[in-house]
């Protein structure tokens, strides 16, 4: 830790008046970089790594002994990895390998404060956000300072709290021109009550109250100097006094042992911050709790992190295909003209999902549940949706929430049964049309469009729907392309990915041996003997073949469906089974 060790010398240079600069040589950070794979870099730890024999470890002279010891087996591995050759070549050369690995696991961390400035602002608060949560994330979020500086504009940093960078090197002892490189990187500086570094006193990090105003004192003079604005903060966790009972609970789950002792962070009132920072006179106290927070409060244009509007993706004509896929369904149905309850019903619901622009949610539903359906697989619609006679129409649920009613599937006659006791159509008895003689369907399950969409028709719709496993990538492909790139992980690390290359694989080994099997007189265990990597299909064939058939099972041509899915379900008669087998897919 030479930062640590030199900021003491170089403050006992400042009070003795001796002007020099000093090369220092962190071995700790050296071996940080140098080992990054290891979880701690203490002295003994790092002696066991690099073998340089044991030692009596915190007597000074063999500590010293033994960190010379460590120091040249780095420089032997720089020399021999990275090919350095002198002193000047460690900064730069770490530097790179540390950009190589992007290992920040073993950086010392400190909290900041980044304020959106503008629109532009938020986006790069959330892309950071994304990245400290997606691309650096070790057991907390992280974020470099070079993605800080990379996505700046709009952005305002501050120095946060005693666990910022500014005041960890402050009281680390930094030197004055140290601390004036530190906070110039922020837009303003923060100082604190008093009571939230209480617990540095009783750490002894500092003596007692009159030396942590004397840090406050300092972090202004710094901004001052610097032409920086400096605020006070109340490092605020908890809005009332007593609520300090929640965060006391959340720590000690947490594992904090001084859980009990909580600081005072709760919203002061402007008079308390004042009272508070009275020591640096009422002109300062009022310049750093009022004008100060009020100046950077209008650095910042009115923002909301959820807009208000909905910002549905574009499709052309989406209104109009969902009117017309509902109405020909319809009277398919219903016949034409429609029944006036259900012509009232569609024009009332079109008139809300139109209006409100829910149309191209519906029409992104119906294009994945088509795409289901064609692949072969049946998509469950959960939840409220059932309410939607548009739904229905549209072909994204099953259920007809209409009132209980009789329905003729060849001549259109109805027969509606509103409030006499039916909860949905199946209750009611089976019924003969009375006009041509045909079994009547039994419809309606009654349920209210205002259960969907609310009573005025504005609540935006939540379509929940269950797709097969087996298909759930490919169903997804209408979306993907309506949005012209796929935004979801499909990296090789996820298990969607695996299953979804386990079944390619499968589907691969069939295809083979039905090529083999179609081409020469042999079974379809014998094919797949001849098929690469077959050990990956023993386990898992029988569920393939079951899979096969159930796709085949739409097709009425293929007669022996029943008997083969027997066969499949038992390990027997295999001759018999890859025969039929054959015989289907050449049919």
């Amino acid at each position: 830790n030479a930062g640590f060790d030199m900021a003491f010398i170089n403050r006992a240079c400042e009070r003795l008046g001796i002007e020099r600069e000093f090369t220092s040589i962190d071995t700790v950070e050296m071996s940080k970089i140098l080992f990054p794979d290891m979880k701690r870099h203490k002295l003994d730890v790092m002696a066991k790594k690099l073998k340089v024999g044991p030692f009596d470890h915190h007597r000074a002279s063999e500590d010293a002994a033994v960190l010379g010891r460590i120091y040249i087996k780095l420089l032997e591995k720089m020399q021999e990895e990275l090919h350095a050759t002198k002193i000047s070549d460690i900064n730069p050369l770490l530097a790179g390998l540390k950009a190589k690995t992007g290992s920040l696991k073993n950086l010392r961390r400190y909290h900041f404060i980044i304020l959106a400035k503008n629109q532009v602002g938020l986006k790069n608060l959330y892309k950071l956000i994304s990245y400290s949560n997606l691309k650096y994330f070790n057991k907390k979020p992280i974020m470099p300072r070079s993605e800080l500086i990379r996505h700046r504009e709009g952005l305002i940093f501050g120095s946060a709290c005693e666990a910022g960078e500014l005041f960890s090197e402050m009281v680390h002892g930094a030197s004055h021109e140290d601390l004036l490189k530190i906070a110039d990187f922020y837009d303003y500086l923060e100082i604190q009550p008093i009571g939230n570094n209480q617990f540095m006193i009783a750490n002894g990090t500092a003596k007692d109250e009159e030396e942590l105003r004397d840090y406050n004192r300092k972090i202004l003079a710094i901004a001052d100097e610097l032409g920086k604005p400096c605020v006070a903060t109340g490092d605020v966790h908890f809005l009332e006094p007593e609520d300090e009972a929640f965060r006391r609970i959340l720590m000690a789950g947490m594992g904090f042992k001084d859980a009990d002792n909580q600081a005072p962070l709760y919203l002061k009132t402007t008079d308390e911050m004042l009272e508070e920072f009275s020591y640096l006179g009422e002109d300062r106290a009022m310049e750093v709790v009022v004008t100060n927070t009020n100046m950077i409060a209008d650095w910042c244009d009115t923002l909301r992190p959820v807009p208000r509007e909905n910002y549905p993706p574009k499709m052309d004509n989406s209104a109009e295909d969902l009117e017309r896929m509902c109405y020909e369904k319809a009277k398919r149905m219903y016949g034409d003209p429609l029944p006036e309850k259900v012509k009232a019903r569609l024009e009332r619901e079109l008139g809300s999902i139109i209006g409100n622009g829910y149309d191209v949610m519906y029409m992104i539903a119906q294009k994945l549940v088509a795409k289901s359906l064609q692949d072969g697989y049946l998509v469950g619609s959960r939840g409220s949706v059932g309410s939607s006679l548009v739904a229905f129409m549209s072909d994204i649920t099953e259920v007809n929430s209409l009132a209980p009613h009789y329905l003729c599937p060849k001549c259109h006659y109805v027969e509606w049964h509103e409030n006499e006791g039916f909860g949905c159509g199946a209750d009611m008895p089976h019924k003969t049309c009375p006009k041509c003689g045909e079994p009547l369907n039994q419809e309606g399950f009654s349920i209210p469009f205002e259960t969907f969409l609310g009573f005025n028709g504005d609540k935006v719709p939540d379509i929940d729907l269950n797709f097969s496993g087996m298909t759930m990538y490919s169903a997804r492909e209408p979306s993907a392309r309506l949005r012209k790139k796929p935004h979801t992980d499909t990296s090789k690390n996820t298990w969607q990915s695996a299953r979804w290359k386990s079944d390619a694989r499968r589907k691969t080994a069939w295809s083979r041996a039905a090529r083999v099997s179609a081409e020469t007189p042999v079974s379809i265990r014998a094919a797949l003997s001849s098929c690469r990597r077959k050990s990956i299909f023993t386990t898992s064939v029988r569920y393939s073949i079951r899979q096969t058939i159930r796709i085949l099972k739409s097709s009425r041509r293929i007669s022996s469906i029943t008997p083969l899915t027997k066969t499949c379900s038992s390990w027997t008669n295999w001759d018999t089974m890859t025969r039929r087998l054959s015989s289907t897919w050449k049919t």
